[in-house]
């Protein structure tokens, strides 16, 4: 009968978990779980790093569209200047930038207010054996967030260059 409860106890024995073991498995997973909400927060950011970039994309966009319906024309809210005097434009990149600070919809806005710093160069892009009455210029915009940013990271920056072509109206002489 000894014999009978001897066996019977050493197969107990072997079913169950030790403490070591639960705490070596409880390590484990605990270091698994901080893994992976270390990814999400990751992942979140990325999120609002790429909302962020679209958003400039989506304002620079439209920016160039309103510009280019009609570089000579100025418009009230338009942030960026117009042309009125084509050949006065240079032939290269000017050295520094027309800063102006827009919000969401790409309207001019005080610097508190704004959600974007808008930097932009216009130069006359044009050969000098093009036509008379045509010409190019080139436009290069940057938008930088948070507007009041100081530090400038590829993460928080939005450039577009693009190239417009400018029909003069030519003077008729009688």
């Amino acid at each position: 009968m000894n014999l009978k409860y001897s066996k019977n106890r050493a197969k107990k024995k072997t079913t169950g978990f030790s403490l070591v073991e639960i705490v070596v498995a409880l390590g484990i997973m605990s270091f698994s779980v901080v893994a992976i909400l270390g990814l999400f927060s990751l992942g979140l950011d990325s999120v609002g790093d790429s909302e962020a970039k679209l958003a400039a994309a989506n304002v620079a966009s439209e920016l160039l569209e309103r510009w280019k319906s009609d570089p000579t024309r100025q418009m009230e809210d338009m942030p960026i200047s117009s042309i009125y005097n084509i050949e006065a434009l240079s032939q290269n990149p000017p050295s520094s930038s027309t800063v102006e600070y827009i919000d969401e919809s790409g309207r001019k806005t005080s610097q508190q207010e704004a959600k974007f710093r808008l930097e932009y160069r216009i130069w006359n892009a044009s050969a000098t054996e093009g036509s008379a009455a045509t010409t190019f210029v080139r436009i290069q915009l940057q938008l930088f967030w948070p507007a009041a940013s100081k530090t400038i990271t590829p993460n928080n920056t939005y450039e577009v260059m693009t190239t417009v072509r400018v029909n003069r109206i030519e003077e008729q002489s009688e």
